[in-house]
């Protein structure tokens, strides 16, 4: 894959999986193997597609409103890493703050690393 599909695949998991709340999406571009890491609220590593819908689960459930702007994306090879904001109601000032890496492999997201800046809730 191009480094402009590897970002738009990354993309998908934002915009499809967390924001539109498409489950499903995590069938198509997470791989089965695929890690989870650096999930402050899940302190094991979450394995395959499985794990990352139960994370969107847990924010979603936690916040209905709650959506992921993206504020930056590079992308080096396979690597896509990804600066971005959340809110948890629209109307929000706070904002959560963050910076994933996401590693992809045969079309498919195989891992990633986040880090939280900043978590007001």
């Amino acid at each position: 894959m191009s480094e402009e599909d590897n970002k738009r695949l990354v993309t998908r998991w934002y915009n499809e999986l967390f924001n539109q709340r498409k489950l499903n999406v995590a069938d198509e571009i997470i791989a089965r193997g695929a890690v989870m890491n650096g999930e402050p609220d899940f302190p094991n590593p979450q394995m395959g597609p499985a794990g990352y819908k139960a994370l969107v689960n847990h924010w979603t459930g936690r916040f209905p409103q709650a959506k992921i702007t993206i504020t930056n994306q590079t992308v080096v090879g396979n690597k896509v890493t990804t600066r971005w904001t959340a809110k948890a109601h629209p109307e929000d000032v706070d904002e959560m703050k963050g910076e994933d890496t996401w590693t992809i492999q045969d079309g498919r997201i195989i891992g990633n690393e986040c880090k939280r800046e900043h978590s007001p809730f």
